[in-house]
C-alpha cells in the first residue's frame, strides 16, 4: 500500500480482527466498514479511530457528559463533517494496527479522503491523545487492551 496519511479515512482488514480477537471491536463488515480515521504515534503504530453515521446518540452522550463535568469535557466522543455529513468519531473505540492491516484508503471520486481541516484534525488527536493517556496511567481501562495490542504490533 502507498503512504498511509494521518488524518486519512482507511478501510482495515479482516485479519487484524482475526490475528487480535476482542467482542469489543465494532464490525468490521467484511472489509466494508469505511471509517476509520487514522492517527500516527512516535512508535510508527497507526491508530484506527471508528466514525459512526449514529450522530444523534453521539451527540446526546456527549452533552451527558458536559451537564455533569462541564463544557468540553467530553474526550470520548466528537461530531466532525466529512464530506458534508456530520460523523460522530468514536475515540474510546480506538485500536493501534501496523501498516500491513491497513488494506486501502476509503475514497471519494476515485480519490482517497482525507481531513484537511486543522481544526478538525487537532480537535480529534488532543482528544485521541487525552484518552490514550488516561489508558496508560490505569485511569481508564480499554476494554479493547489497546496497550496490549500495540506491545504485540511492535514485537512483530
Amino acid at each position: 500500500m502507498e503512504k498511509i496519511e494521518t488524518s486519512g479515512l482507511y478501510i482495515i482488514s479482516d485479519k487484524f480482527f482475526i490475528d487480535y480477537p476482542n467482542d469489543k471491536y465494532m464490525d468490521n463488515k467484511s472489509e466494508a466498514r469505511p471509517h476509520y480515521y487514522a492517527l500516527q504515534d512516535n512508535d510508527g503504530v497507526f491508530w484506527m479511530i471508528p466514525l459512526s453515521s449514529k450522530v444523534e446518540k453521539y451527540r446526546a452522550k456527549i452533552a451527558d457528559t458536559e451537564a455533569a463535568h462541564g463544557k468540553g469535557s467530553c474526550f470520548m466522543f466528537c461530531i466532525v463533517p466529512i464530506h458534508g455529513k456530520d460523523r460522530a468519531v468514536l475515540v474510546c473505540d480506538m485500536f493501534p494496527v501496523s501498516s500491513e492491516y491497513i488494506l486501502r484508503p476509503y475514497e471519494i471520486s476515485g480519490s482517497p479522503y482525507v481531513i484537511r481541516n486543522k481544526n478538525i484534525q487537532k480537535t480529534i488527536r488532543t482528544k485521541a491523545m487525552r484518552y490514550l493517556s488516561m489508558v496508560k496511567r490505569g485511569v481508564l481501562q480499554s476494554p479493547l487492551n489497546i496497550l496490549d495490542t500495540k506491545n504485540k504490533l511492535l514485537e512483530k
